[in-house]
């Protein structure tokens, strides 16, 4: 499955992304899941657990920085994104960022930081 981390300073980021998602029609699962799907059958993943595995691809250094001053995900909140549309992905990024109210980050597929601001659909690995 195609994703990306979405990295925040706040420390209720899977709350805040669930209750976005849940007032725009998704479904919670157990264990910190929530998933919509838009009118055309896409899904839009985020998992609010992250273990040990994800660590050494979230830790890493990254490759570029899209904006300015990115959160360290060693002490920052951050959650598992997947979604395999790069438009549908930006469009959550953006409306998520507006509705909670603080900046929203996504490392991508190529250790590539992207502000929420910067986020281009043409360029984020998925």
């Amino acid at each position: 499955m195609k994703g990306v981390f979405f990295v925040s300073r706040t420390s209720t980021l899977y709350a805040q992304i669930e209750d976005v998602l849940l007032r725009a029609g998704a479904v919670a699962g157990t264990d910190d899941v929530v998933q919509i799907r838009d009118d055309r059958g896409r899904l839009f993943t985020v998992y609010g657990r992250l273990d040990a595995a994800f660590e050494q691809d979230l830790f890493e250094p990254p490759v570029a920085v899209h904006g300015v001053d990115p959160p360290d995900p060693r002490s920052a909140s951050a959650c598992w994104v997947e979604c395999r549309w790069p438009d549908l992905l930006v469009s959550w990024v953006q409306r998520l960022a507006t509705e909670i109210g603080s900046p929203l980050w996504v490392l991508d597929g190529d250790g590539v930081f992207w502000s929420d601001e910067q986020l281009d659909a043409e360029a984020v690995r998925l």
